[in-house]
């Protein structure tokens, strides 16, 4: 498990299947952007103003972001950063600060 803080945005590789925590610090955002940007495998994503609990495939609260796709998650504006908490088995992805 990685954890990476960041400003506005992180580029990463999962190391198998684990769990990845992505802080973002830039604050006064609106939601964060989540892209998986591997070719086959979905990703499980769970994202908060405070840590979140780890994601787990198909479990509830827990986003999806399908193989190839992006998934944007809002939130009220004015959270000093976010936290997100990534799951996938060896997936490139991307989280922003929107």
């Amino acid at each position: 498990m990685a954890t990476v803080t960041v400003t506005q945005n992180a580029h990463a590789t999962l190391s198998g299947t684990t769990i990845d925590t992505v802080n973002l610090t830039g604050g006064g955002s609106t939601g964060v952007r989540v892209g998986n940007r591997a070719g086959t495998a979905a990703l499980w994503v769970t994202v908060g103003a405070t840590l979140p609990a780890d994601p787990s495939a198909s479990a509830d609260k827990t986003y999806v972001v399908p193989a190839g796709l992006w998934r944007q998650i809002n939130f009220d504006a004015g959270n000093a950063g976010y936290f997100v908490k990534v799951l996938g088995n060896g997936n490139d992805y991307t989280v922003e600060i929107i």
